[in-house]
């Protein structure tokens, strides 16, 4: 594995500010989670109409819930 410029010059200034580490941290598992939330939310149009009542919902819900904005 190579590690880019970009990654060395970041990765001494987040050394130098482990609050600024931490805050990075975050913000990548939070764009993390919405990023799997959005690939959930699209997952739900790829099931039948039997598999939709199985989880109570309906084509309609599915396809409203899969165009939410990846910030919702």
């Amino acid at each position: 594995m190579t590690i880019s410029i970009f990654d060395s010059v970041f990765g001494r200034i987040l050394r130098k500010r482990p609050g600024l580490e931490r805050m990075v941290g975050e913000i990548s598992a939070e764009y993390e989670s919405r990023r799997i939330c959005q690939e959930t939310r699209k997952d739900l149009l790829k099931l039948s109409g039997h598999e939709l009542r199985d989880i109570g919902i309906s084509k309609d819900d599915a396809i409203k819930e899969a165009n939410r904005g990846f910030w919702d």
